[in-house]
């Protein structure tokens, strides 16, 4: 039946806590008068024991009735409504936050479908692209074969008509002759004639000339036609042989555009699919909204309750305390009437040797009670003047004006002191972001060549992400490997990872060595190329430092000195096996 202390049932600020355990550290709650009444038959008389209805059982076993039952339920009833509604609250909120999480998950796979239906839309236009190139392609190559065609007709004819012009030249030539020998031979049977003949014979002579001049002209022509026609076969060759090598690529160029036709159409069909599951998402984004909204709404609803839960718990919880304050002035009181009965009970037998009952019986009226009173005050300050100093008063003060006169010195101490580790605090710190810098960009310096070592080629650095606070700031490495640009260590691959972190680790070493140096499968994720070369790298400073190796790699395994290997030849039993690799090469 106990229900608990009256403090612990309450929630206030931590700075009242003192004025909360002097009004409510004896008050205990219990359900009902029977549980009360058990508990200070067993002894609980230190405290003081409330029910629920509001009856009060003091510690010397006097019971205040208490006020009326409805209101006090009416408090659990509501204490317990915010404790559920707080709690529906949080179902609620818990709720909201996993529709917020399924929304941003369909959201992201909303946004990637998307981008997924954009590659495919630029690929297909790829392919369009492709399509019109090799549709442009085969228009040209026809065109080209079509000129070559009437090029080579035209030749054909030009050719046909030297020759013809050629065997005219030819039969004139013949005619000519035999004209001549005609001539020749009724020479002598004319002589009228020989002047004539030979004016005639000078004439066909000079026409013979003229004929031999056409001739040789249209040789050389038919030459150089020739020429031109052997030419235009081994064009006409290269043609064919190009238009045979374009029906070759012409076929290709069918296969590969049926290929891109039928990748087209099924990116269309993707496409398709796509936009359904777009729709889809869509639906369900809206649905998560309404749901969201539906759970907003009840989440503002049952806050609003909480809300007014929470003030009827303030108003009922100021109301309490005003009445346990009226309740505490009124104790009060009576308990200084009852000091005050018992001192006056007291100063009567000392004073009088009088107890209560016989001053009652020797009592008499006062007929003027403001003239008594007014003698008691006199008697009172006649008796107070004759009261001696309290001494003691004095030598309290100067001790305590000594004990505050150290202490404020004290103070003044602390403070300069304070002042003066401040003024060294940012010393140091001054001194401390010098010296970091100096060792960074020495280190930044050595990360370079080592990384550029390691890597053949590229660069590397540590950047601060605060350069005004750096002691505070994080640091980033960005590294840009042979080929690459310039990138944070997290877009490395896992090997360049492993290879860049190295390369830091020996930058490190070059600037502070260090004589005793662990490192565990420092080289797992690097292949065989780049075990070598870390393996080597790391000779370079066996000189200065002793390393110990974790490593199942066979190319760290061949520089090291001493090979350790942990076996178990029986269950339980671990042993440890020994190599020098220098004994063993000896």
């Amino acid at each position: 039946g106990i229900v608990g202390k009256a403090k612990e049932l309450i929630n206030f600020d931590k700075k009242f806590e003192n004025i909360v355990d002097y009004l409510l550290g004896n008050i205990v709650i219990v359900r009902d008068s029977s549980t009360a009444a058990r508990l200070l038959k067993k002894g609980c008389k230190g405290s003081r024991l409330i029910t629920l209805d509001g009856d009060v059982f003091n510690p010397g076993g006097t019971i205040t009735g208490g006020s009326a039952k409805g209101r006090s339920a009416g408090l659990l009833s509501r204490k317990r409504i915010f404790e559920e509604t707080s709690k529906e609250i949080l179902k609620k909120d818990k709720l909201l936050n996993e529709e917020t999480m399924n929304l941003e998950k369909i959201f992201k796979l909303k946004i990637s479908s998307e981008n997924e239906l954009k590659d495919k839309e630029k690929e297909i236009n790829e392919i369009e692209r492709k399509i019109e190139k090799l549709s442009a392609n085969l228009e040209i190559s026809a065109t080209k074969i079509q000129t070559l065609k009437d090029k080579q007709a035209t030749i054909n004819n030009e050719f046909k008509e030297i020759q013809t012009e050629a065997s005219n030249i030819h039969e004139r030539r013949i005619s000519i002759a035999e004209k001549v020998k005609e001539m020749q031979e009724n020479s002598f049977n004319q002589e009228k004639t020989i002047e004539e003949s030979e004016k005639a014979e000078k004439e066909l002579s000079n026409e013979l000339d003229v004929l031999k001049e056409s001739l040789n002209a249209n040789k050389v022509k038919l030459a150089i036609m020739s020429e031109k026609g052997k030419s235009i076969e081994s064009e006409i060759m290269r043609v064919d042989l190009s238009i045979r090598n374009m029906d070759a690529n012409s076929q290709g160029y069918a296969s590969q555009l049926k290929e891109l036709t039928d990748k087209a159409e099924q990116y269309e069909k993707e496409i398709v699919g796509k936009k359904g599951i777009l729709d889809g998402l869509a639906s369900a984004i809206k649905q998560l909204e309404k749901t969201n909204e539906t759970c907003s709404m009840a989440i503002e609803e049952n806050s609003a309750i909480a809300r007014g839960a929470q003030e009827q718990l303030e108003k009922i919880d100021e109301d309490i305390l005003n009445e346990k304050e009226k309740y505490h002035k009124v104790e009060m009181a009576d308990t200084r009437n009852q000091m005050g009965y018992d001192h006056f009970i007291k100063q009567l037998w000392e004073v009088y040797q009088l107890s209560y009952i016989e001053a009652m019986e020797k009592r008499t009226e006062i007929a003027n009670r403001n003239q008594m009173a007014k003698r008691i005050n006199e008697l009172k300050s006649e008796i107070e003047l004759l009261g001696e100093i309290n001494k003691a008063a004095i030598k309290e003060y100067d001790e305590v004006l000594h004990r505050f006169e150290f202490l404020s010195k004290q103070k003044c101490d602390l403070m300069e002191a304070k002042d003066t580790l401040e003024d060294l605090i940012v010393k140091l710190e001054d001194k401390m972001v010098k010296i970091f810098k100096e060792e960074i960009k020495e280190i930044n310096s050595n990360f370079d060549k080592t990384f550029n070592q390691l890597f053949n080629g590229g660069r590397a650095e540590i950047i601060f992400e605060d350069t005004d606070d750096i002691l505070n700031s994080h640091i980033d490495i960005y590294a840009e490997p042979p080929g690459k640009k310039l990138q944070n260590l997290n877009l490395l691959s896992g090997g360049e990872k492993s290879l860049t972190a190295i390369a830091m680790l020996f930058a490190i070493l070059m600037k502070k060595p260090s004589p005793f140096c662990v490192l565990d499968e420092i080289e797992a994720a690097l292949d065989d190329v780049n075990v070598y070369k870390f393996a080597s790298f790391l000779k370079k400073f066996t000189g200065n430092s002793q390393f110990i190796i974790i490593t199942h790699r066979k190319g760290t395994m061949e520089i090291a000195d001493v090979l350790y290997g942990v076996t178990m030849e029986e269950k339980g039993i671990s042993k440890i096996v020994s190599l020098k690799i220098k004994d063993k090469a000896s």
